[in-house]
């Protein structure tokens, strides 16, 4: 990814957990990344330590020429807070494929809202062709392990 960035002139950053003492090799401080980036891209389960990790804070130390983008959780954006910062542009712009609440409720605020300065999508942006492939893929191995007596990805 970082030779296909590079390509176009841009700088992957990694972060480092929210509050990590250290980071590891190849990771940014997380509130760096906050500081320096052009496009946040949040891609992280949603967790105890990921609810909220988006929030007013974090929101007041990115660039106000920023646009945060959302293919995670919508948990992992305080909601409230993001309103607040596209309202008065704190940064430029979001993009989110999630919402906390799916399906989207009446009187959510990134609905009843016209920002032109968010866009929406349904909860799609996994579905690419190639996804879709390696899904029924997956599917069909874990069929024919089960079948075999030997069942993958189990929870226990």
């Amino acid at each position: 990814m970082q030779r296909l960035a590079e390509a176009f002139g841009m700088r992957v950053l990694l972060a480092a957990h929210k509050g990590a003492a250290a980071c590891r090799p190849g990771y940014t401080p997380f509130d760096e990344v906050l500081a320096t980036a052009d496009h946040l891209s949040l891609h992280t389960p949603l967790t105890e330590a990921t609810r909220g990790l988006i929030g007013a804070r974090e929101l007041g130390l990115m660039k106000r020429s920023a646009v945060l983008i959302n293919c995670a959780r919508g948990g992992v954006v305080d909601e409230a807070a993001l309103v607040g910062a596209l309202t008065t542009r704190r940064i430029a712009g979001a993009a989110l494929d999630v919402l906390a609440s799916e399906p989207p409720r009446q009187g959510s605020p990134l609905l009843d809202l016209d920002l032109p300065n968010l866009i929406l999508t349904p909860h799609v942006a996994w579905s690419s062709r190639e996804a879709m492939q390696a899904l029924g893929e997956q599917l069909i191995a874990n069929i024919e392990a089960f079948v075999t007596g030997r069942p993958v990805n189990l929870v226990t």
